[in-house]
């Protein structure tokens, strides 16, 4: 909601206080946003919450009491065993694959939503139809997503297929990027674009799961939000650089669509590093 309903909000409330306002507006939205953020508690907390007030009722017995002290200082010894990164997946070559893998995906997420109002202002797309656009791929993303998992459950498809080819419909959307001159030209090709955004995010987590377990995910998906961070950070100036020497928006997009399919392609390989991985072990 909050992708669909902000660019059309931005763009208005530039119209109508400049951007110095715009900026101040924006401020006090997310202040609130901070203030239900600081509501919020771990889960850990609330069941410790729970556990105390249950262990109130049950104190008129002394026995009762005994055995749940017991039990809370058995808890609280396996806790602090329990580690809280698994650094041993770096040196598993499955997950290696999956690092290498969002190297080449975020190529172009989320650089596509800040280039596709530059390309469509260069093809002269007013601001407002900008953020027409923009909202409709924020709308399509999130109906794609519920709808990737309910079909993949339903119909039960292998993840490991629809993965893949998802990312591959999202390369090619970046390519077809390069041909639209009009408004709607555009509106279809970030419907194929949200396909590719919504699969690679409804399946993510299920995929690293799968592979590595529950138990490990917090440094399955850490690590890999990580990565996705660092090259947040690089890679827009990379794609800047690329579109000043060619002084060309079509670049930036060439080379999205390229990062995508082979992210594909890499994630293709899991089966042939796992018989590797596999024989290097016995």
């Amino acid at each position: 909601m909050g992708g669909f309903l902000f660019s059309p909000m931005v763009v208005f409330f530039n119209e109508q206080f400049g951007l110095q306002g715009t900026f101040i507006l924006l401020a006090g939205i997310m202040m609130h946003i901070a203030v239900f953020g600081m509501l919020m508690r771990p889960l850990e907390l609330q069941e410790q919450i729970l556990y105390h007030q249950h262990l109130r009722k049950i104190r008129a017995s002394s026995e009762y009491a005994e055995k749940c002290n017991e039990k809370a200082a058995a808890v609280t010894h396996k806790t602090l065993q329990k580690k809280a990164l698994d650094f041993t997946l770096l040196w598993n070559p499955k997950y290696l694959l999956y690092i290498v893998m969002v190297l080449f995906t975020n190529l172009s997420m989320p650089q596509f939503l800040l280039y596709l109002p530059a390309y469509g202002h260069s093809v002269g797309l007013t601001n407002y139809q900008n953020s027409i656009i923009s909202s409709y791929l924020s709308a399509t993303d999130c109906i794609f997503r519920i709808s990737c998992g309910f079909l993949v459950h339903k119909l039960n498809v292998k993840e490991t297929f629809v993965f893949p080819v998802g990312l591959v419909v999202g390369g090619l959307s970046c390519f077809l990027v390069t041909f639209c001159s009009a408004m709607w030209q555009l509106m279809l090709v970030t419907t194929l674009y949200s396909i590719g955004l919504a699969t690679f995010w409804a399946l993510i987590n299920t995929l690293l799961v799968n592979d590595f377990g529950p138990k490990s995910v917090a440094t399955s998906w850490g690590f890999f939000r990580m990565t996705q961070g660092i090259t947040n950070f690089i890679y827009p100036s990379l794609l800047g650089l690329m579109q000043d020497l060619t002084q060309s928006l079509m670049v930036p997009f060439f080379i999205m669509g390229t990062g995508l399919i082979l992210g594909s392609a890499v994630f293709t390989l899991r089966p042939f590093i796992a018989k590797i991985s596999k024989g290097c072990k016995e």
